[in-house]
């Protein structure tokens, strides 16, 4: 009997000694899971989740992170994006400034004859220039003119004229002098051959069949216009009204010894 005693003794000796050694676990501390967890190599990586969670199947788990994780990306890539500077919002917009045709200096135009100076001022009045427009009177000798020969009296000149006038042509002069031509027709004298030959094709457009050309000295007066600091506006309302004007050549304002008239 005591030998059985001695026995029991020391086997409850050696389990009381396995369980304060931790041979035997904590009984006490088995069923709760905190406490487990603490227990487990790798804590910091363990995290808790739903049973539900837990009981999901592995694909579902999967594309969840997947689609968690693409979240995440887009995310980052939206804000690196609204960090990341607006290249077209900061530039600065290029200065388009407009420049505007600087005004004419000083332009003439002529030569016009005697005979269209009242046209052409009515005409030119609706650019109100004012004093930056003036007229002037210039002297030329011209070589060449149209004219229709002698028509042997003044009669006959009258008659001429008058056809002239039916067909449209009013600029004319009937030559009196007492040289072979008088009673004759100057149509217009030219500085140029060439000049008056485009004159008598127009003449012989509008039916007129006699006229010729010869040489001659002849000086006359015309006169042009000359308009200093035109501006843009001024420009644009030329544009409208030059085309109803004579013919005219247009030019730099220079010293044509001319005679200034306001």
């Amino acid at each position: 009997m005591l030998r059985f005693l001695f026995w029991l003794l020391v086997a409850a000796n050696a389990g009381l000694a396995a369980f304060q050694m931790g041979w035997l676990g904590h009984w006490t501390l088995d069923t709760r899971e905190p406490e487990r967890l603490k227990q487990q190599h790798h804590v910091n990586l363990l995290k808790q989740v739903a049973a539900s969670a837990a009981t999901a199947p592995a694909a579902d788990g999967a594309d969840a992170d997947a689609a968690k994780s693409e979240g995440e990306g887009e995310k980052k890539a939206d804000a690196k994006a609204d960090t990341k500077p607006d290249a077209k919002a900061d530039a600065k917009p290029e200065a388009k400034a407009e420049k505007k045709p600087e005004p004419i200096a000083c332009m003439e135009i002529g030569n016009f004859q005697q005979t269209d100076l009242a046209k052409v001022e009515e005409k030119l009045r609706t650019l109100g220039l004012g004093d930056r427009q003036s007229r002037v009177n210039i002297s030329e000798t011209a070589t060449h003119m149209v004219y229709i020969p002698s028509q042997g009296s003044k009669e006959g000149a009258d008659k001429k004229v008058g056809e002239l006038k039916r067909i449209g042509v009013g600029d004319y002069f009937v030559i009196q002098d007492q040289s072979a031509l008088k009673w004759g027709i100057s149509l217009g004298v030219f500085k140029t051959e060439e000049a008056a030959k485009q004159h008598l094709a127009q003449l012989n457009n509008k039916g007129v069949r006699t006229a010729r050309i010869m040489p001659r000295a002849v000086s006359s007066t015309r006169f042009a216009f000359q308009f200093r600091q035109v501006t843009a506006d001024e420009q644009a309302k030329w544009e409208s009204i030059k085309a109803s004007l004579p013919a005219f050549d247009t030019r730099s304002c220079q010293d044509n010894k001319t005679t200034r008239q306001q």
